[in-house]
């Protein structure tokens, strides 16, 4: 009955939420997944490390050629530290390190003409914190299997800088190279495990739907974000 509660909960928050409107972000939350979900047991600290580079412009599934290519790449570090309250309930607090790097910028123009505009800039240092809390919902073991689920909740905090300039200094950085978004974000998820032997089979989902933000001088709504994934683990 909780599970069921929990999923229905869960769906109308995220379907009855309005739409924002989005500009300008394609990735905004690219390095700022909580993932995997179905974490760990007891207390301690986990260090994840990830790079992403973005060096092609794509309309739809067709690439664009251009003289000249933006590139955009992200490095980013998450601290993860989790604290086993009780034995059903953990509270998680991931901070992530990045190191966000653009150069060139992609304008498009009215008649949807693209231009590739010289511009530079990196910014470095401490992103937006995320504090969850993670309950177990359904923990089912026998001789031959092991089955969890699990729901999250938190509060995405808009702790990373968002006023990042260009190498000139003569304009703010895009706003999905800056440190943070600016905004506060509620968090909403889900996990499931099911283990056999040495295999687990592993199925996440997490939702954002986001605040009002900044970027420089330029207030905007990022759109509701929805992640998921299926991984399997052999021990």
């Amino acid at each position: 009955m909780l599970k069921r509660f929990v999923v229905i909960l869960f769906c109308a928050a995220w379907f009855t939420v309005p739409a924002l409107k989005a500009f300008a972000c394609d990735y905004c939350i690219l390095s700022t997944g909580i993932s995997p979900l179905d974490t760990i047991k007891g207390s301690g600290m986990r260090v994840n490390s990830r790079y992403t580079l973005m060096d092609k412009t794509y309309k739809g599934t067709e690439q664009i050629k251009t003289d000249q290519r933006p590139k955009e790449e992200f490095w980013t570090t998450e601290i993860t530290g989790f604290f086993g309250v009780t034995e059903d309930t953990t509270l998680l607090v991931v901070v992530p390190l990045k190191k966000n790097k653009t150069r060139g910028h992609l304008h498009v123009h009215d008649d949807g003409e693209m231009e590739v505009e010289s511009m530079k800039g990196n910014e470095s240092g401490l992103g937006d914190i995320a504090v969850l809390g993670r309950f177990n919902l359904l923990r089912r073991h026998n001789l031959d299997s092991t089955t969890s689920v699990a729901a999250l909740a938190g509060v995405k905090l808009p702790t990373g800088k968002t006023d990042g300039r260009t190498e000139a200094g003569d304009e703010f950085l895009d706003a999905h190279i800056q440190l943070g978004t600016g905004s506060t974000d509620l968090l909403l998820g889900l996990s499931a495990s099911h283990a056999v032997q040495r295999l687990t089979l592993l199925a996440n989902l997490l939702g954002s739907v986001t605040g009002d933000g900044r970027s420089g001088e330029v207030e905007h709504n990022y759109g509701n974000i929805l992640n998921y994934d299926i991984g399997a683990k052999y021990r």
